[in-house]
C-alpha cells in the first residue's frame, strides 16, 4: 500500500522550496498526517466492522447485521455513568458534569471530515503557487534552481560557479522586470516591486485563519462545547477519568430501533461497541496539540515576515551582511557611494530581498553570498557604464544649426557671366523647343487654313 501511495506523496511535496519551513508544517506535514489518518479511518469503517452490537438471542444473523447497519447510520447515544464502576464514578470531572453530549453521531463522518481538513491546510499553498506564477521573477523556478544546486554534492569551486551563474540569471530577471515597458504596462501591481512579499503575508494570514477554523471544526464536529477539549481530555487521561465518566469518544453506547411485524411494532434497545472511537480518540487528541503547535509557529512566522517587509532598513542590513567582505562593496562603502543602497532599493526591491531570504533558507549562506556578490558586481558595472555614457554625451559640443539662406542677400550677390559653352547650350535648347512646337505633325495637321 505504501508503494502505491508513494508517487502521490512525492507529487504532494512538489514546490516545497518556494516558501519557508513553517508553511511546510501546514500544507505538507499536516495535510499528509490528516490524509493518512483519513485513509486509516476509512479502512477501519468500510473494510472492517466499525460497530458491533449485542442483540437478543432470537435475532438471526441477518437481523443482527441489519441492526448494526441501522445503528451505524442513525447514530447511537451515550448514557453517562451507565458503564462505569463505583470506583470510576467516584472520580468525577472538575465541574461535576459530563463534558460531552449524550448523542454520538460523528464517527460516521470522521474520514470525510479529515479529508476536508487536509484540503483546507493545503488550500493556501494552492493560492500562493497560483498567483506568484504571474510574477516574471518565477519564484518557483528560482527556488528550484537554487535547491538543485544545493543538493548536488560538489566542491568549493563548483559552488562558486553555480552561485555566480544563478546570480546572473536572477539579475537578468530583475532587470527585465524593472525596465521592460511592456511588463510595466500590463502588470503594474506585479511590477511594483512589492508584489511577492505582500502576497506572501496574505497567504500567512490565510494559514493562521485556517488554524482558527480547524479549532472551530473540532469543537463543532465533536460537540465538545469547549475549544480546550484537547487539554481537558489529556488531563482526564492523566487523572484516570476514562470515557465511561467523561463521555469523550465512548466505546460502549446504546441504540434504539423499531421493527414492524404486520400490525405490531417491536421496539428494541441494544448495546453497541464502537471500535473506531478507540483510534479516533488518539488521533484527535494528538491533532489538537499539533494544531496548537503549528498555530504558534504560524503566528511567529507571520510576525517575523511582517517586520522584515515593513522595515526597509532590515532588508538592507540583510543584503549588506552578505556583501560585507566583498571587495566591490567595500570600495563603494569607502567612497560613501549610494550604489549599495540603490542596488537594494531599485534593483532588488522588496521582491528581490524576499527571494534572497528564501534562497538563504533553502540553499544556505555560502550560496546566497556568492549569488548576491555576482549580482552586485553586475549592477555596479552597469551603473558605471551608464555614468560613462552620460559623461560622453555631455562632453560633445552642441550641434550647429544649418545656416538659413536669405533671399535679400542672394539678390545683392551678382551671378558670374555665363560661359560661351553654356550660352550656346541654352540657345540650342530654346531653338529645339521652338522647332518642336512648330513642326509637330499632330499640331500642323489640325490647324485651320
Amino acid at each position: 500500500m505504501i508503494g502505491v501511495l508513494l508517487p502521490y506523496v512525492r507529487k504532494f511535496q512538489r514546490s516545497a522550496e518556494s516558501n519557508d519551513i513553517v508553511d511546510r508544517f501546514s500544507y505538507q506535514y499536516t495535510s499528509t498526517i490528516l490524509g493518512f489518518s483519513a485513509i486509516m479511518m476509512a479502512a477501519s469503517q468500510y473494510v472492517g466492522r466499525p460497530i458491533q452490537c449485542w442483540v437478543p438471542a432470537q435475532f438471526t444473523r441477518t437481523w443482527e447485521k441489519y441492526a448494526e447497519t441501522y445503528c451505524f447510520i442513525k447514530g447511537t447515544y451515550f448514557l453517562p455513568g451507565a458503564f462505569a464502576s463505583e470506583e470510576e464514578m467516584s472520580v468525577t470531572s472538575p465541574d461535576g458534569g459530563v463534558t460531552a453530549s449524550a448523542q454520538v453521531g460523528y464517527y460516521q463522518w470522521i474520514p470525510i471530515i479529515l479529508f476536508v481538513q487536509a484540503f483546507l491546510f493545503y488550500l493556501p499553498s494552492i493560492i500562493w503557487r497560483t498567483f506568484n506564477e504571474s510574477c516574471e521573477l518565477k519564484i518557483k523556478e528560482l527556488a528550484a534552481v537554487s535547491e538543485a544546486s544545493r543538493k548536488i554534492k560538489s566542491n568549493m569551486s563548483d559552488d562558486q560557479v553555480k552561485g555566480r551563474k544563478f546570480g546572473r540569471y536572477f539579475f537578468k530577471k530583475l532587470t527585465f522586470r524593472n525596465e521592460s515597458p511592456v511588463f510595466k504596462e500590463t502588470g503594474k501591481i506585479v511590477a511594483s516591486g512589492k508584489f511577492l512579499p505582500s502576497l506572501y503575508l496574505l497567504v500567512k494570514i490565510l494559514y493562521l485563519a485556517n488554524i482558527v477554523l480547524q479549532f472551530w471544526i473540532l469543537t463543532y464536529f465533536l460537540d465538545t462545547k469547549s475549544w480546550l477539549w484537547g487539554w481537558q481530555t489529556f488531563q482526564d487521561l492523566v487523572a484516570g477519568r476514562e470515557w465511561e465518566t467523561t463521555g469523550i469518544f465512548p466505546r460502549v453506547t446504546m441504540c434504539d430501533f423499531s421493527i414492524m411485524d404486520l400490525t405490531t411494532i417491536h421496539d428494541h434497545s441494544i448495546q453497541c461497541v464502537i471500535v473506531i472511537n478507540m483510534l479516533a480518540e488518539k488521533v484527535y487528541v494528538f491533532f489538537w496539540f499539533w494544531l496548537l503547535f503549528v498555530g504558534i509557529l504560524t503566528g511567529c512566522s507571520l510576525l517575523y515576515w511582517t517586520v522584515m517587509y515593513m522595515l526597509q532598513s532590515v532588508g538592507r542590513n540583510f543584503i549588506y551582511s552578505y556583501l560585507q567582505n566583498t571587495p566591490s562593496f567595500e570600495a563603494e562603502q569607502e567612497k560613501g557611494s549610494q550604489v549599495p543602497a540603490h542596488f537594494v532599493d531599485n534593483c532588488l526591491t522588496a521582491d528581490g530581498v524576499f527571494i534572497s531570504r528564501l534562497v538563504q533558507q533553502n540553499s544556505g549562506d555560502l550560496f546566497t553570498s556568492i549569488m548576491l556578490e555576482e549580482m552586485f558586481n553586475l549592477y555596479r558595472a552597469r551603473e558605471a557604464e551608464k555614468a560613462h555614457k552620460k559623461n560622453d554625451d555631455n562632453a560633445l559640443p552642441p550641434a550647429t544649426a544649418p545656416l538659413e539662406i536669405k533671399d535679400e542677400e542672394d539678390d545683392d550677390i551678382p551671378l558670374p557671366p555665363p560661359t560661351k559653352a553654356v550660352a550656346q547650350l541654352v540657345s540650342d535648347d530654346e531653338d529645339d523647343d521652338d522647332d518642336d512646337d512648330v513642326d509637330s505633325p499632330d499640331t500642323t495637321a489640325t490647324l485651320p487654313r
